[in-house]
C-alpha cells in the first residue's frame, strides 16, 4: 500500500483499520442498474428521468421553462384531455372543463411583462384581460383618473381657512 502522492508506503499499526474509499465493479454495475431503472420508469410515465431523481448535468435556469414545456405537452395534457372530456360530458350542454397550465408555463416576470405589451399594442388584449391573467382586479374610471402628485401649499390653505372665520 502507498501513502499520498509521493508514492511513499503507508505503515499502519494493528490498531488502525483500513476502509477502501473506491467503488468496484459490482457496485458500479449497481449503480448504473439504478439508472436505467429508473430510465425505464421515466418512459413508462411519459417524464423526464431527472423528475424521478435520476442526475442531470445539463439542467440550467434558461432551460427550465422549456422543461415545463415538454412536461405539459408530452405528459400531462394526454390525460388531462381525458380528464377534460369526461368532466364536459358531466356538464350542462353549452360548458366545458379544461385545465389552466399558465401555473406550469409562467415564464419570467421581464418575459410575462414584454408579452402582454406585445398583446395591448397590437389590439389583441386589453389592460383588463392583463390584469385578470396577473390575477389582479380590473381597472375602474376611478382608477384611470390622473393622480395629484404635487404637494399642496399648507400656508395657503391655512389663510383660507382664517378667511372663512372671519
Amino acid at each position: 500500500m502507498y501513502s499520498g502522492r509521493n508514492r511513499m508506503p503507508a505503515v499502519l499499526n494493528s490498531t488502525t483499520d483500513f476502509e477502501i474509499l473506491s467503488s468496484n465493479a459490482q457496485e458500479s454495475q449497481l449503480i448504473e442498474a439504478q439508472l436505467a431503472g429508473l430510465t425505464e420508469a421515466a418512459n413508462i410515465l411519459g417524464l423526464p428521468a431527472y423528475y424521478l431523481g435520476a442526475p442531470n448535468s445539463s439542467r440550467t435556469y434558461a432551460n427550465v421553462e422549456q422543461e415545463n414545456l415538454q412536461l405539459v405537452r408530452w405528459s400531462i395534457q394526454p390525460i388531462a384531455e381525458r380528464i377534460e372530456q369526461s368532466l364536459s360530458d358531466l356538464l350542462v350542454r353549452g360548458q366545458y372543463a379544461k385545465f389552466n397550465y399558465d401555473a406550469l408555463l409562467r415564464t419570467d416576470t421581464l418575459s410575462r411583462y414584454q408579452a402582454h405589451a406585445v398583446g395591448i399594442s397590437s389590439g389583441f388584449l386589453t389592460v383588463n384581460e392583463v390584469r385578470e391573467m396577473e390575477n389582479r382586479d380590473p381597472i375602474t374610471p376611478v382608477d384611470t383618473q390622473p393622480i395629484d402628485t404635487e404637494e399642496p401649499d399648507y400656508a395657503e390653505l391655512g389663510e383660507e381657512d382664517d378667511d372663512d372665520i372671519e
